[in-house]
């Protein structure tokens, strides 16, 4: 069978009965860390420039997070997927993409649109996230290399497993949309070094293809069932391992495995921020005692890296940045990636002294393995030394439901009140409980001052 008709005829036949505790809890979990995500992008106005272009006429269908407003489905899906900042949404190591940005706006959009129930939309966003990891593992890491964005060549596909189970299409639909949307996905890492969040822009136009894939295979267009084996792949990777897209199919749950980020920083550079915040902890290393910092990582973490960054939105894949802050600050927050903090001396000064190099054994172990060495030597000759295999977030390290809570909680409150997150909380501990997910897009809304 081919891959399109393989992931159609699961998806369809998939019912939420079938799905294991811990995959609809980590649906759960998902849904609420993407809500803060996107809150965040709410904040910085990253959807605020397709505000102003995209079409706000039509039938009022879902609802516009922080916003409030209701516009077509597919409208809600790109404004939502483009608030969806990828320096703090969850990932997958086995893809090295961020499904919930690109996953979750079109579940929500379509399942309100739809009227669906709190366990349809579990079930979608789970499938989702089965569908675009097991594509992008397939193509780990020739994707990346090459220059693409995992995120957004396979974010079309997995917009489209989730859309066309709540549109509940049959297997034949189903992979069509899939063939269809497969097609219409594109992005480059190059994205991330735009002056604006060109990166989140190129997720959200897959997301809302994979919506446009799953309404005209609906309506009967049809796409071509060998695009994966005759396409697809040979364009995105020169390696490439096809026969994990079906391999051991619904036996078990990729989004159980995908992490949550509990720094706002590049994936491939939470572990050396959990590294060296290790080292102050342990030995209370101050800023002015450091010669110089040596950071042992794996050769993907640099596909992504701006050694020498020019602004605050570079310095977020930015080692030498990061670590220097962590230095003197203690602690990487939102309001870190400055065009200010850049440019201070002492950060600078500080950059000079961290270098990054190519770790042969951590290559060796990754994606299995995030292996990351960072050494801290002082002026005194002392030298200080922390290695993580995973960083905090990861499922070798996971965070808890409490943690995950009060992520959200941080991200979400300054535009919902702390009621209002409370609210939104306390809503998606019960979600599978909902008959109809109709009243959630309000509890997103920004509450006045």
């Amino acid at each position: 069978m081919k891959i399109a008709q393989a992931l159609g005829d699961f998806i369809a036949k998939m019912n939420s009965k079938d799905l294991p505790s811990e995959a609809v809890e980590a649906a759960k979990d998902r849904i609420l860390d993407l809500f803060g995500v996107a809150l965040t992008g709410y904040q910085l106005g990253e959807h605020k420039h397709l505000l102003n272009v995209v079409l706000k006429d039509g039938k009022p269908e879902s609802t516009v997070i922080g916003e409030g407003i209701k516009v077509p489905c597919n409208v809600a899906t790109l404004l939502n997927g483009s608030m969806a900042n990828l320096f703090i949404a969850d990932g997958s190591r086995a893809a090295a993409g961020h499904p919930s940005a690109v996953v979750i706006p079109p579940s929500l959009a379509v399942a309100e649109r739809e009227r669906a129930s709190g366990m349809d939309l579990i079930l979608a966003v789970v499938l989702g996230y089965e569908a675009m990891i097991r594509v992008g593992s397939a193509m780990l890491p020739g994707c990346a290399q090459r220059g693409f964005h995992p995120t957004s060549v396979t974010g079309s596909i997995g917009s489209a497993a989730a859309s066309g189970k709540l549109l509940k299409l049959d297997a034949v639909r189903m992979a069509h949309a899939i063939s269809v949307a497969a097609d219409l996905g594109a992005g480059f890492i190059a994205g991330f070094k735009a002056g604006d969040y060109l990166a989140e822009l190129q997720a959200a136009r897959a997301s809302e293809a994979g919506v446009l894939a799953v309404f005209l295979a609906q309506d009967g267009f049809k796409g071509y069932e060998n695009f994966f084996e005759e396409a697809y792949f040979r364009a995105y990777a020169d390696k490439n391992s096809p026969e994990l897209v079906t391999r051991d199919l619904g036996k078990q749950f990729a989004i159980v495995n995908t992490y949550v980020k509990q720094h706002w920083a590049c994936g491939h550079l939470l572990a050396p921020i959990d590294c060296t915040l290790e080292l102050l902890k342990k030995h209370k290393v101050k800023a002015s005692e450091v010669d110089r910092v040596n950071i042992h990582t794996y050769s993907a973490a640099f596909t992504t890296e701006i050694l020498d960054p020019a602004t605050g939105k570079d310095a977020g894949f930015s080692a030498p940045f990061i670590v220097s802050l962590l230095l003197l600050e203690g602690a990487i927050l939102p309001t870190s990636f400055t065009d200010t903090k850049v440019k201070d001396p002492r950060v600078q000064d500080l950059m000079k002294k961290v270098h990054t190099n190519v770790d042969p054994e951590s290559d060796k172990l990754y994606p299995r393995k995030r292996r990351v060495t960072v050494e801290i030597l002082t002026r005194d000759g002392k030298k200080y030394s922390e290695r993580v295999e995973a960083f905090k977030g990861e499922p070798d390290w996971p965070l808890t439901r409490k943690e995950i809570q009060a992520k959200f909680t941080s991200l979400a409150s300054p535009v919902l009140g702390a009621r209002g997150a409370q609210a939104v909380v306390d809503y998606l501990s019960k979600l599978e409980e909902k008959r109809s997910i109709q009243d959630l897009g309000a509890l997103l809304k920004r509450r006045k001052r």
